[in-house]
């Protein structure tokens, strides 16, 4: 994932932001899993993951060559997305 954000239940992550970012996707990456998180499942060229999160923010933002859905979002109190490309 190009960004991949898991904060806790009882301890959400306040406020994410990117701005002015380009993020490049490989046709050739291969699927992975964040080594810090028991249980997590395989991501392959995801934009966006982000769980228990109050505020995601971005800002002309592109992610380029990106697979699958743009953003899996879950427990996420808003979304601000300005200028924000995909795929």
């Amino acid at each position: 994932a190009g960004v991949y954000i898991y904060g806790l239940p009882e301890s959400p992550v306040g406020l994410f932001s990117l701005e002015d970012a380009k993020i490049c996707f490989s046709p050739a990456a291969k699927a992975g899993s964040p080594a810090m998180l028991d249980g997590a499942g395989l991501l392959q060229g995801q934009a966006v993951f982000a769980v228990n999160v109050d505020c995601l923010r971005f800002e002309n933002t592109e992610f380029e060559k990106a697979q699958g859905e743009l953003m899996e979002l879950e427990n996420v109190g808003s979304l601000e997305a300005s200028g924000l490309k995909g795929k």
